[in-house]
């Protein structure tokens, strides 16, 4: 069964910002970076349950889960047969609070 994705303005805007940050250092590394960060969530509407569910969701309601990609999570729910893309974070950072999601 086939998910329909859908990024929310905050992931997009993640998204943006992680793009320009790579744009400083290499164009192409952009490019290809933002690219590659496209192909990963567009694969989410196939199996995204395959994507484990994130150590912050564990005591909360809502079950997000992220997928990696390059040195980003891509953080994201499963609602029926659509899947929401919440937020794309570095993996250094430190983790999240559900509220800011």
């Amino acid at each position: 069964m086939a998910f329909s994705v859908e990024i929310t303005t905050r992931a997009k805007d993640d998204m943006e910002d992680a793009t320009r940050w790579y744009a400083r250092h290499s164009r192409d590394k952009a490019l290809l970076w933002s690219i590659g960060c496209q192909e990963a969530i567009e694969s989410l509407a196939d199996f995204p349950s395959r994507c484990p569910i994130a150590p912050e969701s564990r005591e909360d309601e809502r079950e997000v889960r992220h997928l990696l990609y390059d040195q980003h999570r891509i953080l994201f729910e499963i609602e029926d047969e659509t899947v929401t893309v919440l937020h794309i974070r570095h993996q250094k950072r430190q983790p999240f609070e559900m509220d800011e999601i």
